[in-house]
């Protein structure tokens, strides 16, 4: 059996997909995320139509064969070590005014 990749899909998807659209071709990705994947320079190739972005398809694919490959960075990885002490928190807020005590004379 081959192994499957997202490029020999292409004939299947438009040549440009919109941002705003990902999740109607891809329903695991939504327009915040590719956003976010966008800002921190790890999203695919992207171009810029007025205020619209669109993806070329061909390298959105590829983009997504290359996540598929390759591991999740961003999946917490079981430490071998204790966990660190916690610290005691600060309280929060306003102080609070101390009661007066009427003294008995």
């Amino acid at each position: 059996m081959a192994d499957f990749t997202f490029s020999s899909l292409s004939d299947h998807y438009p040549p440009f997909i919109e941002r705003s659209q990902i999740s109607t071709y891809f329903a695991w990705l939504t327009p915040r995320g590719m956003r976010n994947f966008d800002s921190a320079g790890k999203g695919p190739e992207r171009l810029k139509v007025g205020k619209t972005v669109i993806y070329p398809t061909d390298k959105l694919l590829a983009w997504l064969d290359d996540r598929a490959k390759s591991p999740s960075t961003n999946v917490a990885k079981p430490s071998t070590d204790d966990p660190p002490e916690r610290q005691p928190t600060a309280k929060r807020g306003r102080p609070r005014k101390k009661a007066h005590t009427a003294k008995a004379t």
